[in-house]
């Protein structure tokens, strides 16, 4: 049924379909598409952006962002993904918190878990995440407390989706900075079982 109704959707140019580096199929609204539900009042536009061709590697650091906000959205989270903090549609708005955007952000009321997903940076780009975790935590009161970041958003962690070789990067270098084995266990939090990248196969 709904292969079927993809299908109708690609022949009506409705959607668009490409194959991702691991062997999936992506499908996004055409602007013929967005068109059509815009003329009944949904708020949509197109995704050709999206199945341009790309890289392996943003292809996995989108994937990946992805499945972290479909996994909290499942926990109950209020989640904003990569897209929409791109969008401005988020706590941070455009400018983002201290000129940063998350990769994901989850809600609960107003705490706040920060997700990056982490791959190798050029060396500017690097200096600034350090100085902007630095930054970050300057207005938590007491170690272990949480970081205000507006009014009624407090940052709780900063979860870094990486390798074991960037997390210990990231470890290796905070500590250079002045972080203790406390602050290092209390503000973020490493998750590199995630950053994987799955082939799906097709039979």
């Amino acid at each position: 049924m709904a292969q079927r109704t993809v299908a109708r959707l690609r022949k009506q140019r409705l959607i668009l379909t490409t194959q991702a580096p691991n062997g999936s199929l992506i499908h996004a609204l055409s602007e013929r598409g967005a068109k059509a539900l815009q003329s009944l009042g949904i708020a949509a536009s197109s995704g050709k952006d999206l199945v341009r061709e790309y890289g392996a590697a943003y292809f996995l650091h989108r994937s990946i962002a992805n499945e972290v906000a479909i996994g909290g959205i499942l926990e109950g989270y209020r989640v904003a993904t990569e897209r929409e903090t791109a969008q401005g549609r988020w706590l941070g708005g455009m400018d983002g918190i201290r000129g940063k955007k998350p990769d994901v952000l989850l809600r609960a009321n107003e705490r706040v878990w920060w997700v990056e997903v982490e791959r190798r940076k050029n060396q500017r780009d690097y200096a600034r995440l350090l100085d902007w975790l630095d930054k970050i935590w300057e207005s938590s009161a007491r170690l272990g407390e949480p970081a205000q970041l507006t009014n009624n958003a407090w940052l709780v962690q900063v979860i870094f989706v990486c390798s074991d070789a960037i997390a210990r990067k990231l470890m290796t270098d905070l500590t250079s900075r002045g972080w203790n084995a406390e602050m290092l266990a209390t503000r973020i939090r490493f998750e590199t079982s995630l950053y994987t990248f799955r082939t799906i196969l097709h039979f």
